[in-house]
């Protein structure tokens, strides 16, 4: 292995929507809302899958998307974050 460098410039590949919570040990901020998880073509060619910010209803396949990190959940007065993907 060898240290790279990518950006997080990307396109939706594909998608899919979360529409029930997910099972334990899985975490999640109450109430549960639907999510969408995408596996993104970056522009340097690294395929990643993250969840997305945006709403589901508003995603397609080929759009653009920026990495960002945000909030997953929320336990004892603190946030946990993660990557995610973010519509341009």
């Amino acid at each position: 292995m060898e240290p790279c460098e990518f950006g997080g410039r990307g396109r939706i590949w594909s998608y899919s929507v979360a529409n029930f919570p997910p099972p334990p040990p899985h975490k999640y901020d109450n109430p549960f809302k639907p999510y969408a998880i995408a596996v993104v073509d970056l522009d340097s060619g690294l395929r990643l899958v993250g969840q997305m910010v945006d709403p589901p209803a508003a995603l397609s396949v080929g759009a653009a998307v920026d990495l960002v990190i945000d909030t997953l959940y929320h336990e004892q007065d603190k946030a946990f974050t993660t990557w995610k993907f973010k519509l341009v």
